[in-house]
């Protein structure tokens, strides 16, 4: 301590730990930031980590640019970016200077978002860093429009690529005469894009499988995730998209609720091309129990025997999940009519298995959120290990 600072000097470290505690506080980390140029850093990556943007500041001498342009640390803090807009098409050279502000980004999540395409020049975003996430979805647009969106990304690779809730508008014969979206041009662009996981949630038409197929190198999908439209209203569709990546997968979700309404032999045909497999989640949603459905009762007893009979025996992973109805009749239903001496020969005749696993869960129940996984209620508990003795005995249901 000295005459011109009479404050003592606390440690760096302990000024991070105190910071860190307030993460969730936006008051207290904007008090923090002002108290001396080095607190700044460590409150402004908990202010900054996760930032929502608009189509004004996307646009060029916006405000939140002009910041951009005269604080390192702001731009070094952003790591998730929120895209949010409502049918809006950006320039692609302001998504790029955008995007390139940022140099550890790690996910982007877009919503109503896709990139304009400018005749005679085609851009597209390069980094050496992959992301861990990036999202496209909330579009209403022409196809064209959602192609030059995921070529722009195509040559980053991805962790998680997640596809959903598309509208995908037809072309007017006054844009086809003005050949203001040249599918075709585009598209040469759109190949080989390296992505481990690819997600497609609700509300995803045919197009997204047409587009999706010939764009991600198969050799690099790891992880699937099928919602009950991909999975059951396209079947040619994703029967090609498993016979190319099938071999490389080892991980697998499917939406089975489309078997109260269609058969799952087709489905299950496809499953066998899954030869590398090593984790398979089969889920199920309670809404079609509330409908009733004539063939309810016949298709929850088949669920998940209807798949597992298809899967390769390289399973070490099956995990079993039923949609949250809050007073869990449904799940009750479910066990007072399925085959448990079937079920656990079933899941007994995979030699690898290792886990069995029963979940309550909500597959992103909102824009930008995560699904929702939550265990069963206490008697649901009971009944499934007392239903599955041997596998129970092994140590392998998890519940």
């Amino acid at each position: 301590m000295t005459a011109t600072n009479s404050l003592p000097t606390l440690p760096q470290e302990l000024v991070d730990m105190v910071i860190d505690y307030l993460h969730k506080d936006t008051k207290a980390l904007v008090s923090c930031s002002l108290v001396a140029r080095s607190w700044a850093p460590s409150s402004h990556y908990h202010l900054f980590y996760e930032i929502q943007l608009g189509r004004a500041d996307t646009k060029e001498g916006s405000q939140f640019l002009q910041l951009l342009e005269k604080s390192i640390s702001l731009r070094e803090s952003v790591r998730v970016v929120l895209l949010w807009g409502a049918s809006i098409c950006v320039c692609p050279d302001a998504l790029l200077s955008l995007l390139n502000s940022f140099p550890n980004l790690h996910s982007l999540r877009m919503y109503g978002v896709t990139c304009k395409y400018t005749p005679g020049k085609f851009v597209q975003w390069t980094r050496a860093r992959k992301l861990r996430r990036l999202e496209l979805s909330g579009f209403e647009a022409l196809r064209g429009e959602i192609v030059n969106t995921m070529a722009f990304f195509s040559r980053v690779p991805v962790d998680e690529l997640l596809l959903g809730d598309w509208e995908v508008l037809p072309i007017s014969l006054h844009q086809a005469l003005r050949e203001i979206l040249p599918c075709d041009s585009m598209e040469e662009h759109l190949h080989s894009w390296e992505v481990a996981s690819l997600s497609f949630m609700d509300n995803v038409p045919p197009v997204a499988l047409e587009i999706a197929r010939p764009a991600i190198a198969p050799q690099s999908l790891r992880s699937l995730n099928a919602s009950e439209q991909t999975a059951w209203a396209m079947p040619q569709s994703f029967a090609a998209l498993l016979a190319d990546v099938g071999p490389y997968l080892t991980h697998l979700r499917l939406d089975l609720t489309g078997i109260y309404t269609r058969s799952s032999e087709d489905l299950g045909r496809s499953l066998t091309r899954c030869t590398s497999l090593r984790s398979l989640h089969l889920f199920v949603s309670a809404d079609v129990f509330y409908d009733r459905f004539a063939s309810v009762t016949v298709a929850t007893a088949a669920f998940p025997d209807c798949l597992l009979q298809y899967a390769p025996p390289t399973l070490r992973t099956v995990t079993l999940g039923f949609g949250i109805d809050y007073d869990g009749s449904f799940v009750k239903y479910w066990a007072d009519i399925v085959n448990w001496a079937q079920l656990e020969e079933q899941l007994l005749s995979f030699r690898a298995l290792h886990t069995v696993r029963f979940v309550m869960e909500m597959p992103c129940p909102a824009i930008f959120t995560e699904p929702r996984l939550e265990p069963m209620a206490d008697g649901q508990r009971d009944l499934i290990i007392k239903s599955l003795p041997k596998l129970h005995a092994a140590g392998k249901v998890l519940v």
